[in-house]
């Protein structure tokens, strides 16, 4: 066989054995490394985690794609974006290319966020009035109970009612006086009761 007439496939393609003449581009998920490569193994490489390649016949790793932000993937090798995973709700990445699932950084105590994949902080709403949340990366927040009352959002804690005051429901945002002749005689008091005689 003349060798001289055989042509080395170009990077991101490779051949099949060493007697073919036909170069085969590197599946999806694998880059080339080296022009005239004598097999897959030797002319392809996987694309590196946090990121995937969806055409095949790359030529170098430029042509991998970030996993976009609020999204990871720790798999070497991915063939589509579906294979970056999201961001759980309650958490959020800023970071294109995350490798990671700790790339995704919870919502603040106080706040909550029901959007899986979030790119920003912003996804992350303040608790409303009436409720708190004082664990952080949560997808709801806790209403005040009864003796308690939230009076602004974004709360950690809900406040208790005074003595004096009390709150007879649940998600309340103000507490009540106790009318005449009836005392609330703690803190948290979600009823007043009638004064003793004397």
């Amino acid at each position: 066989r003349n060798q001289a007439a055989c042509t080395l496939c170009g990077k991101g393609y490779f051949t099949a054995d060493n007697t073919s003449s036909t170069c085969r581009p590197c599946p999806r998920g694998k880059h080339g490394s080296i022009a005239g490569a004598k097999n897959e193994s030797a002319g392809c490489q996987n694309c590196t985690r946090g990121t995937y390649l969806d055409t095949d016949g790359a030529e170098s790793h430029e042509s991998c794609k970030n996993c976009t932000p609020g999204t990871w993937s720790g798999l070497p090798g991915a063939t589509k974006e579906s294979q970056c995973q999201n961001c759980r709700a309650g958490r959020f990445s800023v970071q294109s290319g995350a490798i990671a699932r700790d790339a995704c950084e919870a919502c603040r105590a106080g706040s909550f966020s029901t959007s899986a994949g979030a790119s920003s902080s912003d996804a992350c709403e303040p608790c409303p009035v009436g409720s708190a949340q004082p664990a952080e990366g949560r997808t709801f927040c806790l209403p005040c109970l009864p003796g308690e009352f939230g009076n602004e959002s974004g709360l950690i804690t809900c406040h208790k009612c005074q003595i004096g005051q009390v709150s007879e429901y649940s998600n309340s945002t103000v507490c009540s006086e106790c009318g005449a002749g009836r005392s609330s005689d703690s803190e948290g008091n979600a009823k007043c009761t009638l004064c003793g005689a004397g």
